[in-house]
């Protein structure tokens, strides 16, 4: 079922996506700046502008969403561009979540289970690929899911403290669950 809501979803995407192409906006591009609001966004989270934090996170996810249907529409998919995207996304996740616990909005033990979650459904995904496995978007927190409850736990923070702590702890409980579903459709496939 959740696959059928982010093909519907990701085609929200193809108009923003052609006005970029037609702007002449490079898809790596897009995971840069995409990126680089994830950096602001964990800098406004550490200092606590809450508000203005999870306004960042929405603008980098959705650029996240944009740089593979820019790639896509302008036929500028590359191998590059889908490591760097990888890359990026990491390093955007551990940005947001450590400056999350640096802040004090969540407890260390909660937080880096989060991140070792969030790194893990990735990683299943890419060793599955290597694997030969096909369609490995699979599970019920990918990193869109993830962002989601994010953002709204954010905004949620803003009228009621520890929103984002008990997101947190979601964030672990689902990105491990995804995990095991991924290990799980993995071992079937390659029995």
């Amino acid at each position: 079922m959740l696959n059928k809501i982010k093909n519907k979803v990701s085609k929200l995407f193809n108009l923003p996506a052609k006005i970029l192409v037609n702007m002449g906006f490079a898809p790596n591009l897009l995971t840069f700046l995409g990126l680089l609001f994830s950096i602001f966004s964990g800098i406004l989270y550490y200092f606590k502008y809450i508000l203005y934090a999870g306004i960042l996170v929405l603008v980098s996810g959705l650029l996240d969403a944009l740089d593979g249907a820019v790639a896509r529409l302008s036929g500028k998919t590359t191998a590059f561009g889908g490591f760097f995207d990888s890359v990026a996304d990491r390093y955007s996740d551990a940005i947001i979540l450590t400056s999350i616990i640096l802040s004090g909005l969540c407890d260390i033990f909660w937080g880096i289970l989060a991140i070792i979650g969030c790194f893990l459904v990735s990683y299943c995904r890419a060793r599955g690929e290597a694997a030969g496995i096909k369609k490995m978007s699979i599970g019920i927190a990918e990193r869109p899911e993830r962002l989601i409850i994010l953002a709204l736990a954010t905004f949620l923070e803003v009228f009621f403290s520890k929103a984002i702590y008990y997101a947190v702890i979601l964030l672990v409980a689902l990105s491990h669950f995804t995990v095991i579903q991924r290990i799980h459709y993995v071992w079937k496939n390659l029995r």
